[in-house]
């Protein structure tokens, strides 16, 4: 019993310091926005530089449009691309130790 409960203790701490916070979330965004990018331009060194510039830019501002909601575990973060209450052009995703998971997907994204 006491083992059990210095393991879930330590197992809630870990998880609270490895909790991301916008900054990695900034640093995800730019990895995923360059990823799918470069999906979509020709592989050459123009293409390469293209998708490596949006990928920074978009990480350099995603902030302005995303919602972070901290729970101390884990964090929720929302994009709002259009700014308007329907779910169809928001992009959710669930931050846990230190890894995120994608919750939703927009419609305009969907096949990628």
């Amino acid at each position: 019993m006491r083992t059990g409960l210095v393991a879930l203790l330590i197992l809630v701490l870990a998880l609270i310091w490895f909790n991301p916070d916008m900054a990695d979330f900034k640093t995800f965004v730019g990895a995923q926005s360059e990823r799918l990018l470069q999906q979509e331009v020709e592989d050459s060194d123009v293409g390469n530089f293209l998708s490596e510039a949006g990928g920074a830019l978009a990480g350099a501002f995603v902030d302005r449009i995303t919602d972070r909601n901290n729970y101390l575990l884990f964090s929720t973060y929302t994009i709002d691309f259009d700014g308007d209450e329907a779910d169809e052009n928001e992009w959710r995703f669930l931050g846990i130790a230190g890894f995120f998971l994608e919750l939703h997907q927009p419609e305009v994204l969907e096949g990628n």
